[in-house]
């Protein structure tokens, strides 16, 4: 398979994650930030539709976190070193956090696309 069939056959997590480990330190920082700002932005002025946007802040920090814990795991396998438990555990609880986020903005973005039907 050439590369461009890898690309096109990868599903989304390998994709989030293929752009997570090729992202830089400063990269993922940033992402980390942005993150942080959009979620307490949001939670303290409370916009239209707030929640979407929370969960969007909610799923750029996590991403930057799993980026971080999983180079961290990569880095101590190869040195040969013993990955943590508790970076194990931490990559594991920023991926489902971030995941959780991500079905909270689609579901939002659904129930404000399609507002209140009354049947």
């Amino acid at each position: 398979m050439t590369q461009a069939q890898d690309v096109a056959a990868e599903n989304l997590a390998e994709f989030v994650a293929r752009e997570a480990r090729t992202a830089s330190d400063g990269a993922l920082a940033v992402t980390g930030i942005v993150g942080v700002v959009v979620a307490a932005g949001v939670l303290h002025f409370r916009p239209p539709a707030w929640p979407v946007f929370t969960a969007a802040g909610v799923m750029l920090l996590a991403l930057a976190a799993w980026g971080v814990t999983d180079r961290e795991l990569r880095e101590r396998s190869l040195i040969g070193r013993t990955p943590h438990t508790f970076l194990r555990a931490a990559r594991t609880a920023a991926a489902l956090t971030g995941w959780l986020a991500m079905l909270a903005a689609i579901f939002g973005l659904l129930g404000v696309a399609l507002g209140t039907i009354i049947s």
